[in-house]
């Protein structure tokens, strides 16, 4: 049985793995491509999951040792 296809899916996930105080900069994208790996283990293509150490929003995190993951639609070109 073939997947059923629903038009052309634009979902992307970002993982941001914002710098504390413990680990930096390195060890935050280090979580972040940790959970892109799982991710990828479990189906979601490669393709589709950005990491980044900076939050989008130009937010801090709230807690140390946090990760943040948007998901959202690229636009159509």
């Amino acid at each position: 049985m073939s997947p059923r296809r629903f038009g052309r899916c634009l979902a992307q996930v970002q993982i941001v793995g914002p710098a504390d105080a413990r680990g930096g900069a390195a060890l935050a994208i280090d979580r972040a491509a940790s959970v892109r790996d799982w991710m990828v283990m479990r189906g979601v293509p490669a393709f589709r999951i950005v990491v980044t150490g900076e939050d989008p929003r130009g937010r801090s995190p709230a807690a140390e040792a946090r990760l943040h993951i948007f998901v959202g639609e690229r636009s159509p070109r």
